[in-house]
């Protein structure tokens, strides 16, 4: 057999995936592809990994299953799209929770098996660090590769996409860090979420409220975050720092911090909450319920089954089929296009609207 395989590799489902896929990619269409028995004889591969690596290679649409004949070369011509996503598990159960990412990927999977596009995920680090990407499942990308990138965390991969001159959609949930890799971006179709512009659509429909002033308790703790960007924009000179109340990577938050502020609106004052994500929601509900008040409330994600709260969302099916009709095309065209949030009402400001 040509092919080799490093004892590391086979212990693996990434790293073999990875491997096999390199190999297979090289085949002539119909050439049958070593049948496991082969392949665990030589390498010593387990059954478990080795069938799922070959499933891999499968839902990707490199090797097709001939019943009782084994696994074989799929044809070259199918237009194939990579999805780079995190690795870890624990980002991964981020992607669950109701994320635009997660949202743009299924709409993804949905439009590519009616239009006939492999779209085959690339995850990117075994660390989770932006600093330790795992570049060498990204050097096997063939030259020309279509490529959708979502955000900035995978910045150290810009100049080996670039190298290998690959036609990229790069959307980005934030506008805020743009400026540090708008040369590296820039000959790229970019699809530009302004979360910003969410917070501030939140703030409109709360003044409908009565609201004048309300707290965002975000679940980044970064001073450029774009919601807080956005709070700051939709308040000016009504901005106060103390309507800002931190979170974290686990979605927790100041709960106690809320609590007091709840109790003391002389001091601080506002008249509605923002939350960053479902989970704080929930918990802001809770609150709410705990000290028998009643505040409007929106949130900008959603997750099905919360249908009391407004929320923001976007239109991730139409960003998905925007994003593989630019690497479909026949000639590919850099370019940006803003993508606008939308205001969905629930019980949680229905009943606060001032009534016409």
């Amino acid at each position: 057999m040509l092919l080799k395989l490093d004892p590391q590799v086979c212990s693996s489902r990434r790293l073999l995936s990875s491997a096999l896929r390199a190999y297979a990619v090289h085949l002539p269409p119909g050439t049958p592809f070593p049948s496991e028995s082969t392949l665990r004889r030589e390498f010593g591969i387990s059954r478990m990994t080795l069938n799922r690596a070959l499933n891999d290679l499968v839902a990707e649409g490199i090797l097709y299953n001939r019943r009782g004949a084994g696994r074989f070369a799929a044809e070259k011509d199918i237009c194939r799209v990579y999805f780079v996503l995190p690795f870890l598990e624990k980002r991964r159960d981020d992607l669950s929770n109701g994320s635009i990412v997660k949202d743009i990927f299924d709409e993804l999977q949905i439009l590519a098996q009616e239009k006939n596009i492999s779209l085959t995920p690339l995850v990117a680090s075994l660390t989770n660090r932006r600093d330790e990407l795992d570049l060498e499942v990204f050097r096997l990308l063939p030259d020309g590769a279509n490529v959708i990138l979502p955000g900035y965390w995978y910045s150290g991969l810009f100049d080996l996409l670039q190298a290998k001159k690959c036609k990229i959609v790069f959307i980005s949930m934030s506008a805020s860090f743009g400026f540090l890799y708008e040369k590296q971006v820039s000959g790229w179709f970019r699809l530009e979420y302004d979360l910003s512009a969410a917070v501030e659509l939140a703030m409109e429909q709360l003044r409908l409220c009565n609201v004048k002033r309300a707290v965002l308790i975000d679940d980044d703790d970064h001073c450029l975050s774009p919601y807080q960007i956005g709070l700051k924009r939709a308040l000016k000179d009504d901005f106060m720092p103390e309507l800002i109340i931190y979170g974290s990577k686990e979605n927790s938050f100041g709960e106690n911090t809320l609590r007091c502020m709840l109790k003391a609106r002389d001091r601080y004052p506002f008249e509605g909450i923002i939350a960053a994500s479902p989970q704080i929601a929930q918990k802001v509900q809770k609150i709410l319920k705990n000290l028998e008040l009643k505040m409007p409330l929106v949130m900008l994600r959603k997750v099905a089954g919360q249908d009391d709260v407004s929320f923001i969302t976007y239109p991730n099916k139409q960003v998905a089929g925007l994003a593989l009709s630019q690497l479909t095309a026949p000639k590919y065209v850099s370019g940006i296009k803003f993508v606008k949030p939308l205001f969905n009402e629930a019980e949680s400001t229905r009943n606060f609207l001032i009534k016409p």
